[in-house]
């Protein structure tokens, strides 16, 4: 049984994924496996040997294998499609967001995330081509004293520098590459839908607003008043104001003072708080037949 592991660093260190990926390779291989790196990483090399794996450079193209785990790290510097088109060479099975995978009686049983906590277990027949997740359980750990003796065991060694491939650059400093932001968000199912060349449905389930930030905030505030999250303005004016009639009756009544103001003809300043309304009489003009004010002073205190 062939078993490989593809692995790749970002320049100082091996992602958790691709850790994962050598540490199952090993698992499966009963102790035999192979990891492939590319040529200029040197890093990726040192940490297989520490491991316990065998090393070869990668070359893009592999002969028959029982399974290929490959590491995120690898995976976004080589691209979903060269995956794709290894499964494709291979006639074999490809999975995304691997967390672990067993041998069965007729092929492989791979554990797969689908999200949210979820997971989800494939039986594959053939060979295996898995892109492991990062969230992959712990790899063992591999002392920095065996990858410090495996870095001085390849100084000694007159092939340790792996020689570039046809039309590379000459020797550099590795650096760090940035993470991979277009399919990062994207589904294990719509990563290997891209990686084959599989068109997917359009999906209705939402639909992305554009627009400047004043139309979107006013989008949104319309959508949380909807749902009730947040208050309308009247209904907060409204709120508002019997919260305060509540607590102070005379503020009440001087907030009314400009309706009946308009209701008899006269203006706000002519009222005040400590008037009350009065019936009309036969007496008033048409142009006060509204109820009007009563001072409020007795009777007895006027005729005086």
């Amino acid at each position: 049984m062939r078993v490989l592991a593809l692995i790749a660093s970002d320049g100082n260190r091996l992602p958790r994924g691709d850790r994962a990926a050598a540490a199952l390779a090993l698992a499966v291989g009963e102790g035999s496996a192979t990891a492939l790196h590319l040529p200029d990483d040197l890093e990726a090399a040192v940490y297989a040997r520490a491991a316990g794996l065998a090393t070869a450079p990668w070359a893009g193209r592999l002969a028959a294998f029982d399974a290929l785990l490959a590491g995120p790290g690898a995976v976004d510097r080589l691209g979903d499609v060269a995956v794709g088109g290894l499964a494709e060479e291979a006639c074999g099975s490809l999975a995304f967001d691997v967390l672990s995978a067993t041998r069965s009686t007729d092929g492989w049983l791979v554990e797969a995330d689908a999200g949210r906590g979820a997971r989800v277990e494939i039986a594959v027949t053939g060979p295996l081509v898995a892109v492991l997740s990062n969230d992959a359980p712990r790899p063992p750990y591999v002392s920095h004293w065996r990858r410090r003796a495996a870095r001085i065991h390849d100084r000694g060694r007159s092939d340790a520098a792996v020689p570039h491939g046809d039309g590379a650059a000459a020797w550099g400093p590795i650096v760090a590459r940035p993470p991979r932001q277009a399919s990062e968000t994207a589904t294990a199912e719509s990563r290997t839908n891209a990686a084959f060349g599989i068109a997917e449905s359009p999906s209705l389930d939402s639909a992305v607003v554009t627009g400047t930030a004043a139309e979107c905030a006013r989008i949104l505030l319309r959508y949380l008043i909807d749902q009730g999250f947040v208050a309308s303005a009247a209904t907060m004016e409204a709120t508002a104001e019997s919260t305060a009639a509540d607590t102070n009756p005379l503020a009440a009544r001087s907030a009314a003072a400009p309706a009946a103001a308009r209701a008899v003809g006269a203006s706000p300043g002519e009222l005040t708080a400590a008037q009350a309304r009065a019936p009309r009489t036969s007496g008033d003009t048409p142009s006060r037949r509204g109820r009007r004010p009563r001072p409020l002073v007795p009777a007895s205190a006027e005729r005086q």
